[in-house]
């Protein structure tokens, strides 16, 4: 079997308590299962607010110290109930290290595979200009498990988060492992450079970008899910969406809170997309020492 519905699942601000956001979750994975959905993808953070837009004295309530949790097993059995797949992010705290992590829960309920934020963007301290600003350096390690590919019911499957996605070196590396499809959580706030009647429309667009291009450049399906509305003071673009090998924007979120974004792929247009683009036979690897060697960062 090739084709396969899929959906990105796109969850507005997040309930005021955690029971609240995974009954909110399990509301979305019934909805996918119900329409048929063989893969969920969830937004980054998805069972926490995005808490690394501010300064807290405490954050331990927002990590989960073991997957599945007590609160979230019913995720996991939810899986196994209705044969679904599931990309679900979350705050990870493993002993003294802290991730920014997305766990891939298969058709029987169990853990089929894990990613850790490899790119960390934002800084530590505040501006001393008082201006806006992300804190996930302050809150978060840079993965170290790489780019682990998974078999999943879609076929071979990558996983990122948020910044993840402005790298084409992270859709590469995939590609080359052999990833057929990538999965992606974002949380990606409208910015304070934007204004204007078509500020959102813009901000997702650019946002699109490199992930469009990411799907063109290496034949390859992506599922993008995204937080959405105005979470505690903070927009946020939403515009899940599904990206076709071709680049095309093949489903796109309309709505500003939770929603299904649902999609039909086929493996047999990865395959014929990376024939026609022919990447194996005319790569010149032995040109391309500069993207593990460059000695100044740009």
């Amino acid at each position: 079997m090739t084709k396969h519905l899929v959906a990105a699942a796109q969850l507005g601000p997040a309930a005021p308590t955690h029971a609240g956001t995974v009954s909110r979750i399990v509301t979305l994975i019934n909805a996918a299962a119900d329409a048929g959905v063989a893969l969920v993808v969830f937004p980054e953070l998805a069972l926490s607010p995005y808490f690394a837009a501010a300064i807290h004295d405490d954050v331990s309530g927002w990590f989960e110290q073991e997957m599945p949790s007590p609160e979230t097993r019913v995720i996991f059995d939810l899986a196994a109930k209705r044969q679904i797949t599931v990309m679900l992010p979350f705050a990870e705290l493993q002993g003294d290290r802290s991730f920014n992590s997305a766990v891939l829960i298969d058709a029987q309920g169990n853990e089929a595979g894990r990613y850790r934020k490899v790119h960390v963007p934002g800084r530590v301290d505040p501006p001393t200009d008082g201006s806006r600003a992300c804190y996930e350096k302050r809150y978060f390690t840079p993965g170290d498990l790489g780019y682990p590919c998974s078999d999943a019911v879609v076929g071979k499957l990558g996983m990122l988060i948020c910044y993840d996605l402005r790298f084409p070196e992270s859709y590469r590396c995939y590609a080359l492992a052999g990833a057929e499809v990538i999965a992606i959580g974002y949380g990606t706030d409208l910015g304070t450079d934007l204004k204007g009647n078509r500020a959102l429309e813009r901000a997702q667009e650019r946002h699109e970008i490199p992930m469009r291009a990411g799907a063109i450049a290496n034949g390859l399906y992506i599922i993008a899910s995204g937080k959405a509305g105005v979470e505690e003071g903070t927009p946020y673009i939403g515009g899940s969406c599904i990206i076709a090998p071709s680049g095309e924007i093949i489903a796109k979120g309309q709505t500003d809170g939770d929603e299904l974004v649902v999609a039909e792929i086929d493996r047999e247009e990865v395959a014929q997309s990376r024939e026609r683009l022919n990447l194996a036979l005319n790569r010149h690897p032995e040109h391309y020492g500069i993207l593990t060697h460059m000695p100044v960062a740009v």
